[in-house]
């Protein structure tokens, strides 16, 4: 037995894995598994990038001047705490 009946003819253990249904199940599991994970990965950066509308308002009133630098520090770290 050379050639390419070598390898087809072989059992998984003793098990005829590609012709028993088996292999759908575990490609379906990766496949499932992959969709997971990217999800998961998506999910958690987005939340990341996501910033308070607090924060952003307290920015824009340092930037236009309408507060001091010790009061955006201090209402920041209020901001921040409380997340």
């Amino acid at each position: 037995m050379h050639g390419r009946d070598y390898f087809y003819d072989r059992d998984f253990f003793g098990f005829d894995f590609m012709n028993s249904g088996w292999h759908y199940l575990i490609m379906a599991v990766i496949t499932i598994a992959v969709i997971v994970l990217i999800v998961y990965l998506l999910n958690s950066r987005q939340k990341h990038i996501t910033v308070s509308p607090a924060l952003e308002s307290l920015k824009l009133k340092y930037v236009h001047g309408e507060i001091t630098e010790d009061e955006y520090l201090a209402k920041k770290a209020t901001i921040l705490k409380g997340r």
